[in-house]
C-alpha cells in the first residue's frame, strides 16, 4: 500500500491542533531526507510516526496540481458544514 498523505494533531488542556498533509508532487529525494535526518539526542513527547511508502498523487491523476486539492476540499468542506470559504487569493 502506498500513502498519499498524513496527518498529526496535538491536544491540549483547553485547544487541539491538526494537520494534514497531500502529497501532490513533491520531490521525494528531499521529502526523505528530510524526514530521515538524525535526531540523536533528540528528546520529544510526540507519538512516534509510523514509515510508510508513499507516492505523489499527480502519478494517479496527471493534471491535478495544489491549487485544485485546496479548492477540492475546501468546497467539500464548504459543503458538509455550510459555510463560506474563498479561496480567490489561490494564484494559478
Amino acid at each position: 500500500m502506498l500513502y498519499i498523505s498524513g496527518t498529526a494533531s496535538k491536544l491540549g488542556r483547553n485547544n487541539a491542533y491538526h494537520h494534514c498533509t497531500v502529497l501532490v508532487n513533491v520531490d521525494q529525494t528531499k521529502l526523505r531526507q528530510s524526514l530521515f535526518r538524525n535526531l540523536k539526542g533528540v528528546e520529544s513527547k510526540a507519538t512516534s510516526s509510523l514509515r510508510a511508502e508513499v507516492m505523489n498523487l499527480k502519478l494517479l491523476c496527471p493534471d491535478i496540481d495544489t491549487i485544485k486539492v485546496i479548492e477540492a476540499v475546501s468546497n467539500y468542506y464548504k459543503q458538509l458544514h455550510e459555510v463560506s470559504i474563498h479561496t480567490s487569493f489561490l494564484k494559478r
